[in-house]
């Protein structure tokens, strides 16, 4: 059975595991934990559980925009761990990300991915690639 929760400060072992996984960043439970509680106005993370074992997260970023009344809403990082793919996880958590960008006013929610398959996936849950992304390193 597929669950899905916001997460909190207790959530921060099972999502610094899955960080590690996904992004080979080891920043300590304790990190991750006050990042939760300080950020939660911004970022908001939901962890999916399968029959109770962690199975992915997501986080989804909204924020205010000076210049427009909707906020900036941005699906930041979205992964399942490999034993729990194909079975609707990756879907779902997306889900959860949309409607909380719903409720808090976005129009829209963004995605920034080269990933090929990433990019397949978005696609068929019904994202469109509509620009190209530059970055700067500071």
């Amino acid at each position: 059975m597929l669950t899905i929760h916001q997460a909190t400060p207790s959530d921060a072992p099972a999502l610094a595991a899955l960080n590690a996984a996904f992004n080979d960043v080891y920043d300590p439970a304790e990190t991750i934990a006050q990042r939760i509680a300080s950020v939660g106005h911004v970022e908001t993370a939901f962890i999916a559980l399968v029959d109770g074992e962690t199975a992915g997260f997501v986080c989804v970023r909204i924020a205010p925009c000076l210049l427009y009344a909707q906020p900036h809403a941005e699906l930041t990082e979205l992964f399942v761990l490999p034993k729990f793919r194909w079975r609707g996880v990756a879907g779902a958590l997306a889900k959860h990300a949309e409607q909380l960008a719903r409720e808090r006013g976005a129009e829209s929610l963004i995605v920034l991915t080269s990933d090929e398959k990433a990019l397949a996936f978005y696609k068929a849950i019904g994202y469109t690639q509509t620009s190209t992304c530059f970055e700067k390193e500071l």
